[in-house]
């Protein structure tokens, strides 16, 4: 339960976050600098959740 809340709370932020960053690009037309912003965030924010989230069940199905 909690894992499924950590993964519906870190998607909802980064869909925030990706809405804002598509927002930004059309209003100042610099969508290469937005890109670059969304490649970063994936890199930093959803890497680390979802290998938290593997670890976590992997570590569960040895207990069994």
């Amino acid at each position: 339960m909690i894992a499924k809340w950590v993964m519906r709370g870190a998607g909802a932020s980064v869909a925030a976050v990706y809405l804002f960053l598509i927002l930004k690009a059309w209003v100042t037309g610099d969508w290469n600098a937005s890109a670059q912003t969304a490649v970063e965030i994936l890199k930093s924010v959803i890497l680390p959740v979802v290998t938290l989230i593997l670890g976590y069940y992997f570590g569960r199905s040895g207990r069994g």
